[in-house]
């Protein structure tokens, strides 16, 4: 930041004087002398506080669409802004994010905040599912993890630094004996038995996106001593203390197949809709769910939750939850009044989509395992993408 001025020479002969500056202090009184002194002090002010504003753009890098991919690929933790110049929320958020990238840099964390703008980078923008703006995406060895929370510097850099750290506690190498101990322990696991470097490094990109799962890995031959049911290597062990115990998965080791193996087992069949699991289904992106009505505590009722649990567990699905409901719970009144549900309705059950705008399709027949999976099975059919899986998976109650 450099400043110019132009001050006078010190001659007060006026016929010695010579130059600029002369000529302007012949004009210059006691009363403009300190004019000229309140304007500098102003100007002083101004440019420290254009200065103190721009602190932590210094360290923030443009991303654009010819150099996102490569960049994002080439440095393991990188965070994206996503953003437009004319955006009314980017606006406000925009001084948050400059005080991340100047803590970032003045701390030395082994991270990168970077920013795209979208108007400018559409391809970019589309390729990553930008929906909302300003929208927050940490990359980490390319992959996406959203971010989600509320948009201050304290709340960005501790989901940066947590993330940083889930990260490398992955690495842990896993004896025997601590296999033994984490399959007694009534806590979610999943661990990688592998010998590839490569593998284990896609695993550990993944753990991240799961807060509730503890990542680890061990090599083949301790792994299949631990787990003799394992025929072939690398494979996937996952340990819950809900539902299935014990998943172990052979298939394709990339790092989606990974990830949609892990989604699609890592939560339990049936979800209570509560204020801690609203998100599941009205969450930015949308989701698709089969909710159940009922009246919690009647025979009626735990009849009716078996036969529901049992078509979640053969109909299980990353994008697809099941969802218990209570009239007279908060959020399940909330949700009632949107459906239209009533206690004379009850038991009431209904295929309902978040994605676009909210649709319900409700169910008409007979409420048992048959019939709702029929129903749940037709539905899928007409509205969901057709797609073919790989996934090899052997489940151990």
């Amino acid at each position: 930041l450099f400043f110019f001025f132009q001050a006078e020479d010190g001659i007060r002969d006026v016929e010695r004087s010579r130059g600029l500056g002369d000529v302007y202090k012949r004009q210059v009184s006691t009363q403009s002398t300190w004019g000229l002194t309140i304007n500098l002090m102003r100007y002083l002010f101004l440019a420290l506080l254009a200065l103190l504003a721009n602190a932590g753009t210094d360290y923030i890098v443009e991303l654009n669409d010819g150099n996102f991919k490569q960049y994002i690929q080439s440095h393991p933790f990188v965070m994206v802004k996503f953003f437009n110049p004319g955006c009314s929320n980017c606006k406000a958020m925009a001084p948050e994010y400059d005080k991340v990238a100047a803590t970032v840099a003045n701390t030395k964390r082994p991270y990168i905040i970077a920013e795209l703008q979208v108007s400018t980078n559409e391809n970019t923008a589309n390729e990553q599912g930008i929906s909302h703006l300003p929208a927050l995406k940490l990359f980490i060895k390319g992959m996406p993890v959203d971010f989600m929370e509320d948009r201050s510097a304290g709340t960005m850099l501790r989901f940066i630094d947590t993330s940083f750290k889930k990260y490398f506690s992955s690495h842990e190498l896993l004896t025997s004996a601590e296999i033994t101990e984490k399959v007694a322990m009534k806590e979610s696991h999943a661990i990688l038995v592998c010998d590839s470097t490569e593998t284990i490094d896609l695993f550990n990109g993944i753990s991240i996106k799961f807060e509730s799962i503890l990542f680890y890995h061990a090599g083949s031959k301790v792994g299949q001593e631990a787990f003799p049911e394992i025929k072939q290597v690398p494979a996937l062990v996952l340990l819950k203390d809900y539902d299935d115990h014990k998943i172990i998965y052979t298939g394709s080791m990339a790092q989606d197949k990974l990830l949609s193996f892990i989604k699609l087992n890592s939560r339990p069949w049936v979800t209570e809709f509560n204020q801690e699991n609203v998100g599941l289904l009205f969450k930015p992106t949308g989701n698709k769910g089969v909710i159940l009505f009922r009246k919690p505590g009647t025979p009626e009722a735990k009849q009716i939750e078996a036969e529901f649990k049992e078509v979640a567990r053969i109909e299980k699905a990353a994008d697809f939850i099941f969802i218990l409901a209570d009239i007279k719970d908060g959020m399940g009144q909330k949700l009632s009044k949107l459906l239209g549900v009533t206690e004379k309705t009850l038991p009431y059950v209904a295929i309902i989509e978040t994605k676009q705008k909210f649709e319900k399709s409700p169910f008409q027949g007979k409420i048992n395992t048959e019939e709702m999976l029929k129903f749940v099975q037709e539905w899928k059919q007409k509205n969901s993408p057709k797609s073919k899986s790989d996934l090899q998976i052997t489940i151990y109650y």
